[in-house]
């Protein structure tokens, strides 16, 4: 097994604790159940059943760990909730550093001219 095959099933049993449905892909972007072929991580991000929004994880050896998000989703939150993303994020950096990974977060609807 190689070492992001590994990296990739410890990344999928972190988040799968928090949030069960999980969407996988492989590299190529096919859809998979296998957790040591996924290289990309869908779910929605949730306080209690409420569904706050979409977060997507890649990972991969060149980029590390990249997390892409609607940042507009916790905006009218209550610092409960907020705390609970940053504290997500905050644990996906530790995992990042732990397994020697770059770590990114990317908000979609910053625009790049900004």
């Amino acid at each position: 097994m190689n070492t992001m095959d590994k990296i990739s099933e410890n990344l999928f049993a972190k988040i799968r604790g928090r949030f069960p449905s999980i969407t996988l892909g492989d590299e190529t972007g096919v859809v998979t159940d296998d957790p040591k072929m996924a290289r990309y991580f869908d779910f929605d991000f949730k306080n209690g059943e409420e569904i706050l929004g979409k977060v997507s994880i890649t990972i991969n050896e060149e980029s590390g760990v990249v997390i892409t998000f609607n940042n507009d989703f916790i905006t009218n939150e209550s610092d409960d909730v907020k705390d609970d993303w940053y504290n997500f994020l905050k644990e996906l950096r530790v995992f990042s550093k732990k397994n020697m990974l770059n770590f990114d977060t990317r908000d979609i609807t910053k625009s790049n001219l900004d």
